[in-house]
């Protein structure tokens, strides 16, 4: 488990949780929001454990004491997490109204051991709407030994009630250097191989596992290699990749590969129309993309990506993946 010293890229929302570490005075209640995978859920857990300390260091909890322990085991009886839960005949996650009305009873007692309880609904839009009603009275009216902290990727899908009643910290993606120094200590990843997975992770370190990476990765050194060579290369070489992709009826591979080759495109487009790599997110393979971008006229590139959407919208209709690769290499030596 982290420290709070230890979470990348959130020094917004981490300045604010130090300031209500004790002797400081925490609100009753919280909304972590932020994307997926970009430390809500590991910051909640480890300002939890800050607070429960009792051997601080500065701001910050010491990892050795007991209540340190119990937190980082799962067994601190002040801490109640609740998630969402898969149900048997629904393959979508929520969280319902019989565990929120257990965890409003778990909350009603006092605390165990420390001088506050602390409650963690982890993906709290989730909530269904009588789970979500059911809750507000605890956000309306809470106790003074209880803190609450919704975690939320999709905050919007929360009630305006819940909303209003939590003091909101924003999660962002971490930047870039700060996620490349973090892979490099944390993984001992050498300085490449560090910015390709925080590129494809998006600032997320909950997403940068290589192993997670490894098929984005591929997808994306096959959409520039698409692009880099769709003008000049051998029919029968993307025949191939066409026929690899029918063979694999794999329709999430080539959903992903046409999601890639667009994302390329626009940054592509960038580079061409302005000159500058200041909104360029595929960073770490620039020279690649400057190379490929050459081989196209702006109008060329513009035109390949209206085909590129043109096809994803199609996938619906289940064009198979070997008519929508071999569409997109006509596409591209159309107006390469």
């Amino acid at each position: 488990m982290l420290k709070l010293s230890q979470i990348v890229g959130q020094s917004t929302a981490l300045k604010s949780l130090r300031a209500s570490l004790p002797p400081g005075r925490p609100g009753s209640g919280y909304l972590f929001a932020g994307p997926e995978g970009v430390g809500k859920m590991t910051t909640a857990m480890a300002w939890a454990r800050a607070m429960f300390c009792v051997s601080p260091e500065g701001q910050d909890a010491c990892g050795v004491c007991g209540p340190c322990q119990k937190t980082q085991s799962g067994n601190h009886p002040d801490l109640l997490i609740l998630k969402p839960s898969v149900k048997l005949k629904k393959v979508k996650q929520d969280i319902d109204i019989g565990s929120i009305r257990e965890l409003i009873e778990r909350l009603s007692y006092r605390p165990y051991e420390a001088q506050r309880k602390i409650a963690i609904v982890q993906d709290a839009d989730k909530m269904n709407l009588h789970a979500a009603n059911a809750f507000l009275k605890t956000l309306e009216e809470p106790s003074g030994d209880t803190i609450v902290i919704l975690t939320a990727s999709n905050p919007e899908k929360l009630p305006a009630t819940i909303l209003s009643r939590c003091r909101t910290l924003r999660f962002t993606p971490a930047p870039l250097e700060q996620m490349v120094e973090y892979l490099k200590s944390k993984m001992g990843l050498d300085d490449g191989t560090a910015r390709t997975l925080a590129v494809m992770s998006r600032g997320a370190v909950g997403a940068a596992d290589p192993e997670r990476l490894k098929g984005d990765i591929e997808i994306r050194a096959m959409a520039l290699e698409f692009l880099r060579e769709s003008a000049s290369a051998p029919v029968a070489k993307f025949y191939k990749m066409a026929r690899t992709m029918d063979r694999a009826k794999e329709r999430e591979t080539t959903d992903r590969f046409l999601a890639m080759v667009l994302s390329l495109l626009r940054e592509m487009a960038i580079m061409k129309f302005t000159g500058k790599y200041d909104n360029v997110v595929n960073i770490d393979i620039l020279a690649d993309l400057e190379k490929a971008g050459r081989g196209y006229s702006g109008r060329a590139i513009l035109g390949l990506a209206a085909a590129v959407e043109y096809l994803m919208s199609a996938r619906s209709l289940h064009v198979n993946p070997f008519l929508t690769v071999s569409l997109l290499f006509l596409e591209a030596r159309k107006d390469s």
